[in-house]
């Protein structure tokens, strides 16, 4: 592949919504600490109803979903039916059904919430999911190559997984990021929204749910791995790492088989190390 072609990013999908809605709160378009309720009305009866968009994007709110990739019969399955599979009426469909957990306390990774963050994005925003990351980080960071996102099979931009794009444009992203969402001088993100998600999440509320990656935590969507360093995850092998600290960031696209990047975290760490130690050398 070419730099300039589009590969699908999966989950690197969360982190780009993530952050959009983190600069929509900045600027005062979107209420962090309203109900899923208020946004989507359709929503309120299900577990979804009661959580705040401040919840869903630590994803520690009460909604129970089991993503185990290597088990058939595991509720993602029967969820990604509706991305790219024969069940009709996409994601949102499927939203009413899943069932509740203690709210705030650990952190869980579900793939429904980052559909239910950008379903509420294109609500309070009046726009397309696709329009508003265009808008609001997409032109802004300066992309030079067209991104899409997939649509649901009720034509909705799937926020859990949707996004395609070129991998050169996630380098433009990491650039921002390590510029305190400055390009060229010029600030297109405001600074604050930068500096708290290179401050990372709860690590207690993250080691509680997700203990096989100490000293980690998650904030808007992203994963901190402790220290000033960030990464957006994709399934099959897709990275995105940025560390503030060193002023670097390791992007990589790919399609392993095996749905867990977690196998391949010791391996990607010592890559980072390696390159890290002989640039500052």
């Amino acid at each position: 592949m070419a730099d300039s072609r589009p590969h699908m990013l999966f989950s690197i999908t969360k982190s780009v919504v993530g952050l959009t809605a983190r600069v929509l709160i900045d600027t005062g378009m979107i209420d962090a600490e309203r109900p899923v309720a208020h946004y989507l009305p359709d929503l309120t009866e299900t577990a979804f109803g009661d959580a705040t968009l401040t919840e869903l994007l630590a994803m520690r709110d009460g909604v129970a979903f089991d993503e185990t990739y290597a088990d058939p019969d595991a509720a993602i399955h029967h969820y990604s039916r509706s991305y790219w599979g024969d069940a009709l009426g996409g994601a949102r469909a499927r939203l009413a059904a899943l069932p509740r957990r203690p709210r705030g306390n650990a952190f869980a990774y579900r793939t429904p919430v980052a559909d239910v963050v950008g379903a509420m994005l294109s609500a309070a925003a009046g726009q397309d999911l696709s329009d508003l990351v265009g808008e609001m980080l997409w032109r802004p960071m300066g992309a030079a190559h067209p991104a899409h996102f997939v649509l649901d099979t009720a034509g909705v931009a799937i926020a859990g997984a949707g996004l395609n794009a070129a991998t050169d444009d996630l380098a433009r992203l990491a650039l921002l990021l390590l510029e305190g969402g400055k390009r060229d001088g010029r600030q297109v993100l405001p600074e604050r929204v930068v500096t708290q998600l290179f401050d990372g999440g709860d690590r207690q509320a993250f080691a509680r749910g997700y203990p096989d990656r100490p000293g980690w935590s998650y904030r808007d969507l992203w994963w901190h791995m402790g220290g000033r360093r960030i990464a957006a995850l994709g399934v099959h092998g897709q990275r995105l790492v940025i560390d503030a600290d060193h002023g670097f960031a390791l992007i990589r696209t790919g399609a392993q088989p095996e749905p867990d990047n977690r196998p391949f975290d010791a391996a990607h760490a010592a890559q980072l190390y390696r390159i890290e130690e002989v640039r500052v050398v």
